[in-house]
């Protein structure tokens, strides 16, 4: 008898490397994709993915405007107090993996018996879209405990891409079963299921955010909300770290120093010092001198003063002030602790020895 031998893909062909890119942008329309679901639509790929999964199909459908609603909804039908979790044997739990998870895992199994490791690595690094995971995680820490329920929906385009790509342009059939996965992630946003005591499935939906405003890849922005959903729940974030609502809406100048020097979380404190600006606070704190000299630039002299800024806890801070001599604006930034003099906080500024100044003062 004669055994058929399968065909390994050992390489992508020049066509197939020119549509990564295409994959990634389509998904990556996916993960932010801020209109409202199309509810029938969605509630068809429910169906079609319980099918796939071996389950029958869910008896009821609610929709919801936020993961957090659809968080609220669920504690109500299956009686939670507000701090329980969620077990790993949950039936709820489980569902949803049977329906994601385990499609998820048959798939890709099944794909690398088909294609080489590089160049399953060459097209996830080129299609992956990392905005649908990083907003998905940025949810998912305010949800906490709960997380084993959802399923992030459009947030999932992070992996779903790949897989798509695999499907349409490599031809690999047995990606096929996540095809209602695909449609999923395009018309709902997150969502989880409840087997209720009549022995249905209850599906609970959320709408995709209403806004999301990221920059260089994180959620970002200085006068309003970073994410938001329609039921007025929403988030503020400045370069990637969420922040309460007063940071963000309230101009820099007029941003009490308190808050600065009070906050206990590094990275937010970081953020809040960056809005604030070095020049207001080494003007507004006690500051002490301790060097200061004449930097070449060119062929002018610049004057730079080495400035320490004593804080609580014993804590020290130095930043570098200059006057640019054509506009006479003052400039403020912060080097190392471990800097002691004007000469090495410009080596440190610039990523050069001592003594190697640029030609232009930038």
């Amino acid at each position: 008898m004669e055994t058929r031998t399968r065909l390994i893909i050992r390489r992508l062909t020049e066509e197939q490397e020119a549509r990564l890119g295409q994959y990634r942008d389509k998904w990556l329309q996916v993960a932010l994709n801020t209109q409202p679901a199309d509810r029938v639509v969605a509630e068809h790929w429910f169906r079609e993915a319980f099918q796939v999964a071996g389950l029958k199909p869910p008896g009821k459908f609610i929709w919801e405007a936020s993961p957090f609603s659809v968080l609220r909804t669920y504690r109500k039908m299956a009686q939670l107090a507000k701090d329980d979790t969620i077990r790993d044997r949950s039936i709820d739990k489980l569902t949803v993996d049977r329906v994601v998870a385990n499609t998820k895992a048959f798939a890709r199994k099944e794909v690398l018996k088909r294609i080489k490791l590089d160049v399953w690595l060459q097209i996830w690094s080129r299609v992956s879209v990392e905005a649908g995971s990083y907003i998905g995680k940025q949810i998912t820490s305010v949800i906490k405990g709960m997380t084993k329920l959802f399923s992030h929906g459009s947030h999932c385009a992070d992996w779903l891409g790949v897989y798509d790509y695999l499907w349409q342009e490599l031809e690999l059939r047995c990606v096929s079963s996540m095809e209602p996965l695909f449609g999923l992630a395009v018309n709902c946003g997150w969502w989880l299921v409840h087997y209720d005591d009549l022995g249905e499935y209850v599906v609970i939906v959320s709408e995709k955010p209403e806004e999301v405003h990221l920059r260089l890849g994180q959620l970002h922005r200085e006068d309003g909300p970073s994410i938001g959903f329609r039921d007025h729940m929403y988030f503020w974030h400045l370069n990637g770290v969420r922040v309460p609502k007063k940071i963000v809406e309230t101009p820099a100048q007029e941003i009490p120093l308190t808050w600065w020097l009070d906050e206990p979380a590094p990275r937010r404190r970081q953020v809040i010092e960056q809005k604030i600006g070095a020049e207001r606070i080494m003007g507004e704190l006690d500051t002490e001198e301790i060097h200061q000299g004449v930097i070449p630039i060119g062929s002018t002299e610049h004057f730079y003063r080495l400035l320490q800024l004593n804080l609580p806890d014993r804590r020290i801070r130095r930043a570098l002030r200059m006057v640019n001599p054509s506009t006479g604006e003052i400039h403020t930034e912060w080097v190392p602790r471990e800097v002691n003099s004007v000469q090495e906080a410009m080596a440190w500024r610039n990523g050069t020895d001592i003594g190697i100044w640029p030609s232009v003062l930038t």
